[in-house]
């Protein structure tokens, strides 16, 4: 990944004004992936769970052991989301006599 693509967590500590040794116990701990070399840094997608960690640790002190389990049931409900999703999509179609699922039915002929 280009560097262009990355931010330090020396900047991430500077700019949420967060102790350094924190954020970097945080990713050694496995709350987020994190490159070490040259400098320990995060690319943007992750800074998106960075936030939600300083979040969950600054308004509700949440300590790290606590930060993962949050994070482990945030993904394990999208997953079941989602997954409530699909079956209810698949209802809807055999419901309404559309077959048992939407990729089979959605079959296109070339024009032409």
């Amino acid at each position: 990944m280009k560097a262009g693509n990355r931010i330090s967590l020396r900047q991430i500590s500077e700019i949420y004004r967060i102790d350094f040794a924190l954020v970097l116990e945080w990713g050694e701990f496995g709350l987020y992936p994190m490159a070490e070399e040259p400098d320990p840094s995060v690319d943007l997608p992750t800074m998106e769970t960075l936030k939600r960690i300083i979040s969950l640790h600054r308004a509700l002190g949440v300590n790290k052991e606590g930060i993962e389990v949050i994070l482990g049931l945030t993904e394990k409900i999208a997953g079941l989301e989602q997954e409530l999703r699909s079956v209810r999509t698949k209802l809807e179609w055999q419901s309404r006599g559309w077959g048992t699922e939407p990729s089979a039915s959605l079959e296109i002929e070339p024009l032409g």
